[in-house]
């Protein structure tokens, strides 16, 4: 729970109201009890592991990009009344893979991040919108 990156985007009097909870996006309680003590109405999403990280431990890698993934969709669908707007998620740039576009996708699934990250986005589609 290091506030580095946030220092570089927000004034000291906003990282004041900024509470940081260290968890773990594997186990869907952690999640789900984060989201209900701190009573969050809005969720930004960017918990993953990067490429070096993945491939050092594949097995953690899948479950902290995917199942982690799955555990924040299910987590904020169970607590639509409550939590607000769309979820904010983010894709690094290994789901394209070297090219800058999807039409360069067969190259981007040769990443094991990529290939992740696209099975994210295909997970993230099977929850429906709010407003379905």
């Amino acid at each position: 729970s290091d506030a580095y990156r946030l220092r570089e985007i927000m004034a000291p009097d906003e990282l004041d109201r900024v509470t940081l909870v260290q968890g773990d996006v594997t186990q869907k309680d952690e999640v789900g009890r984060a989201l209900d003590e701190h009573e969050i109405t809005h969720v930004v999403h960017l918990a993953a592991l990067q490429i070096p990280f993945c491939r050092a431990d594949p097995i953690r890698g899948a479950l902290v990009n995917v199942v982690g993934t799955v555990n924040v969709l299910e987590c904020v669908k169970e607590r639509r009344d409550r939590i607000a707007g769309p979820l904010v998620y983010a894709s690094s740039a290994a789901f394209y893979g070297p090219s800058d576009t999807v039409a360069d996708l067969p190259r981007a699934l040769e990443a094991a991040k990529g290939a992740r990250n696209f099975g994210d986005r295909r997970v993230s589609k099977a929850f429906p919108s709010r407003g379905s």
